[in-house]
């Protein structure tokens, strides 16, 4: 093996190592920080509420958040 075959060796095991860092701090983050609330759309009775979700300038999540906080003011 000559020097920059080890050189490229290790950078490829230094990314591994800082991609295993990465993924295992996102999933103590989630893990600590997150909550998920799963919501299942009927593909023939919810038809047009996944179309019009579809069809968003924002993230799904945004939007739903965006309701519920707007639902949560005007029942203050």
């Amino acid at each position: 093996m000559n020097d920059n075959e080890i050189l490229e060796k290790a950078e490829i095991i230094k990314k591994e190592k800082a991609k295993k860092r990465k993924y295992e701090y996102d999933k103590q983050y989630n893990k600590n920080m997150t909550v998920s609330k799963l919501l299942k759309f009927n593909k023939k009775t919810d038809a047009d509420i996944i179309i019009y979700v579809d069809k968003l300038d924002k993230p799904f999540s945004a939007f739903i958040k965006e309701l519920i906080r707007k639902d949560m003011k005007n029942h203050e």
